[in-house]
C-alpha cells in the first residue's frame, strides 16, 4: 500500500506540474503567435506573471487495511479554490474506501474559481 501511496503522491505532482508547464507553453505559443501576425504592426509590451499552483498533501488515516476494512483518504492545500476527483472513489477533499483488493488511487485538484491559480 505504501507504494501505491507512493505512486498516488508522485502522480498528483505530475499532474500540477503537467499543468504548470502547460500553462507557460500556452503563453510562449500566445507571445510567438502574437510576433507572427503583427510584425508590421505597432507592438505593445505585455506582461504575464504565472502562479505556480501551490501543492496537495495527502493523508491516508490507515495506509495498509484488510478485506472488509476502511480507510479514509484527504487531501488538503492552501489553496481553497481546488475540487478534488479521487479515480476511483469520488469526488471531494475526503473520501472512505473500502476495496477488494490492492487499489492505487489518483487524485486530481482542479481549480476553476477564477481566483489566481485559476488554471
Amino acid at each position: 500500500m505504501f507504494r501505491e501511496l507512493e505512486h498516488l503522491i508522485t502522480t498528483t505532482s505530475a499532474i500540477l506540474t503537467f499543468r504548470l508547464l502547460l500553462s507557460v507553453l500556452l503563453i510562449q505559443v500566445c507571445q510567438f503567435l502574437s510576433r507572427v501576425s503583427v510584425a508590421n504592426l505597432s507592438r505593445t509590451l505585455v506582461q504575464a506573471t504565472v502562479t505556480p499552483s501551490p501543492t496537495v498533501n495527502i493523508a491516508v488515516e490507515y495506509p495498509t487495511i484488510c478485506t472488509g476494512q476502511s480507510a479514509t483518504l484527504t487531501a488538503t492545500s492552501t489553496n481553497p479554490g481546488y475540487t478534488y476527483t479521487w479515480t476511483p472513489g469520488g469526488s471531494g477533499a475526503s473520501i472512505t474506501v473500502s476495496p477488494s483488493s490492492t487499489t492505487t488511487y489518483n487524485l486530481e485538484a482542479l481549480d476553476i474559481s477564477g481566483g489566481i491559480y485559476d488554471q
